[in-house]
């Protein structure tokens, strides 16, 4: 489920990013053939303009022209005025083609559900699925608009008429964006799930209810909780006053110039970092993609990253160390192709959209780490079971008991 609807929004933002690369390259040129046209209206309008300075009857100026001409370069600068020539949305319509191969079995294959703001584009998904499945042509005479956004208005209302296709494309990117924003989910999904299902079922809750008092480390009843609240902090309001006014506060100054609080002091002490450039100063000076081409060869992580489709390898190698090295040091495709030869952009941008995931970089990290255990020097941290990111376990009493969390390492005491 997770994996047709993440390869969904893969193709979705592949189609609008050509799309949009197909209308800068269609602005260029309309801006080349409205530079004849526009020398031909200049032209005739500076004839009408000396006509009516000299005094000279206009008309027999006009007729001076290459009629033909003139005709011909007001035609062709209605059609280049018009805003859907150079638009990205009117070239993202035109491929609806591709959009009727998947559409109809995608939205009939799953289950979108949502709340009350997402309700008008559930409807036309459903519309449309309904369309797919029964095989019919035309829209219903009715169908939910307001989901449309302003952009996508002209488009989808033609002389009053809903236009199949623009309602499609729209509909979906809406679905694209509502599902990124957790506003719509998906049944059966993992990743786009419903918000109350990270939270207690209705049943396991009302059971608690009624074996005692919920074992939570708050008070439950609203009004005592919100009353307990609101003493402590009118308490500490007035604690911070006094401290302000007699200046105690702690590294903090707060008077009518404002507050001002003191930098914290290097916990590093300065034999430390003699010791870390000492360090560094013994370790070679090496491109960090030779360095990505030397650790693959050691663990083949680059392996991991397989066509989603095919679940073949990518056949540049090199390119796509060059779009893990772009997510990693978070400099985006289109400058990382800039600045590196040999890749374009469109050659990146599909090995991104069908050979990066996460599950991809989570296998990769998983060679990386076993290829870490394998070292002699790593045993002298340990045996890698364990972290020190795991941090000391600290046994709860008392209230603290509610809220311990449960270590998968330190057993099920609770603790923090």
């Amino acid at each position: 489920t997770d994996a047709t609807l993440t390869m969904f929004d893969k193709l979705l933002g592949s189609m609008a990013r050509r799309a949009e690369n197909r209308t800068r390259d269609k602005a260029l040129k309309t801006v080349r053939e409205l530079q004849g046209h526009l020398r031909t209206l200049t032209g005739s309008c500076r004839l009408l303009i000396d006509a009516r300075s000299k005094g000279v009857d206009s008309l027999a100026q006009i007729e001076a022209l290459d009629w033909q001409h003139f005709a011909v370069a007001v035609e062709q600068a209605e059609v280049l005025g018009r805003p859907e020539t150079v638009d990205r949305t009117a070239e993202l319509i035109e491929r609806h083609r591709t959009v009727k191969l998947f559409v109809g079995a995608f939205l009939n294959a799953f289950e979108f559900r949502g709340a009350g703001a997402v309700q008008g584009l559930l409807s036309a998904l459903a519309i449309i699925a309904e369309l797919y499945r029964t095989g019919k042509r035309r829209l219903p005479d009715r169908v939910p608009l307001r989901f449309v956004p302003p952009a996508w208005r002209p488009f989808v209302l033609r002389d009053g008429i809903v236009d199949r296709a623009a309602y499609e494309l729209c509909a979906l990117s809406q679905l694209r964006e509502r599902l990124r924003a957790g506003d719509i989910w998906v049944a059966g999904s993992r990743q786009f799930r419903d918000f109350d299902s990270y939270l207690i079922p209705p049943a396991t809750f009302a059971a608690l209810r009624e074996k005692g008092p919920l074992p939570l480390a708050i008070e439950t009843d609203f009004e005592r909780h919100i009353e307990e609240r609101r003493t402590r902090l009118d308490t500490a309001i007035k604690q911070v006053t006094v401290l302000a006014r007699q200046g105690e506060l702690p590294q903090v100054k707060l008077d009518e110039n404002g507050l001002i609080i003191s930098p914290l002091k290097a916990a590093t002490p300065p034999a430390t970092e003699i010791a870390r450039r000492a360090a560094y100063d013994r370790l070679p000076r090496v491109k960090i993609t030779d360095l990505l081409l030397e650790v693959d060869a050691w663990t083949g992580f680059s392996e991991c990253f397989i066509h989603r489709r095919s679940g073949r390898e990518a056949d540049d190698r090199n390119a796509l160390l060059t779009v893990i090295l772009a997510d990693g040091i978070n400099l985006g495709l289109t400058r990382m192709a800039e600045t590196c030869r040999g890749a374009s952009l469109r050659q990146l941008a599909h090995l991104h959209d069908w050979h990066i995931s996460e599950a991809a970089y989570g296998e990769a990290l998983g060679r990386l780490i076993d290829a870490h255990r394998a070292m002699p020097l790593a045993a002298l941290w340990g045996d890698g079971t364990t972290s020190s990111s795991d941090g000391p376990q600290f046994h709860a009493g008392g209230r603290g008991a509610a809220i311990g969390d449960i270590n998968a390492r330190s057993g099920t005491e609770p603790g923090v």
